[in-house]
């Protein structure tokens, strides 16, 4: 079923008319998203960027929100340079504020530990993490309201699309009260967990005849059916803002972006 579900995205990437998708995506329900511009403006004046500077001197800035260099970048320019997206930190920020220990959850290499105050890296697979623990349903049990501040990005997308909500709600779960999280996915991940069942549970119809279009709207109506004090809700699927390739797996970010505050 996985190489199905993958190839059920290379054909939504083939059917959708990216004009058509973009003007779609205008009916999306967004909260604060990401304006390339204004934010770096803003972060190119703050400590942490130089704070980051500091660390990699010679990095490459990357400031879509993608985060994936260039469509003019070669494999070349891949190997020889080392990319840092700056676009992160707009959804990171409000955690890297100095107010107690912050957690990675799924940190992989640990990345971001340079640049936050008492940042706690788990992770069971890595190790530079700090902590040896995979987050699974017996870690969401034992951390209810744990976390006053928290990121999981793209760490806990690896799910069928019928546990998108779930998931959300177990990473909202183990917030305190008047905590913080960041938590983002990649749609591709989702679509290729997800049985024929399950395509037929959600949708009422199979992957085939399931389109981008209404596994977006779904999406985003999941989403705001949950009574949640949203920060951000924010959307990538685009590499870049003036192109018009579009992107259903971001192993950056993710397409999906969520700030919650409980």
């Amino acid at each position: 079923m996985k190489y199905a579900e993958t190839q059920r995205s290379s054909a939504w990437l083939a059917e959708a008319d990216p004009h058509k998708f973009r003007k779609f995506l205008e009916n999306i329900k967004t909260k604060h998203p990401y304006d390339e511009d204004s934010w770096r403006q803003y972060f190119v004046n703050t400590a942490l960027y130089n704070q980051i500077k500091l660390h990699l001197p010679s990095c490459v800035e990357i400031w879509t929100s993608s985060g994936m260099p260039g469509n003019r970048s070669t494999p070349r320019e891949h190997l020889l340079n080392s990319y840092f997206t700056f676009n992160t930190f707009y959804y990171l920020e409000s955690l890297f504020d100095n107010k107690g220990i912050v957690y990675d959850l799924g940190c992989g290499g640990n990345l971001f530990k340079p640049f936050a105050n008492n940042l706690i890296g788990i992770d069971s697979f890595h190790s530079n993490a700090d902590i040896d623990d995979m987050v699974d349903t017996d870690f969401v049990k034992g951390h209810q309201e744990y976390f006053k501040r928290v990121f999981a990005i793209n760490s806990l997308h690896f799910v069928s699309l019928i546990k998108f909500k779930l998931t959300i709600e177990n990473f909202y779960s183990m917030l305190k009260v008047g905590g913080k999280g960041f938590i983002t996915f990649a749609l591709a991940n989702m679509v290729e967990l997800t049985s024929e069942d399950d395509w037929y549970k959600i949708f009422g119809k199979s992957a085939e005849e399931t389109t981008i279009y209404d596994v977006v709207a779904w999406i985003d109506s999941t989403i705001w059916a949950l009574p949640y004090n949203y920060h951000i809700v924010d959307y990538c699927y685009f590499k870049e803002r003036d192109y018009g390739q579009i992107i259903i797996g971001n192993p950056i970010d993710g397409n999906i972006r969520l700030v919650i505050e409980r």
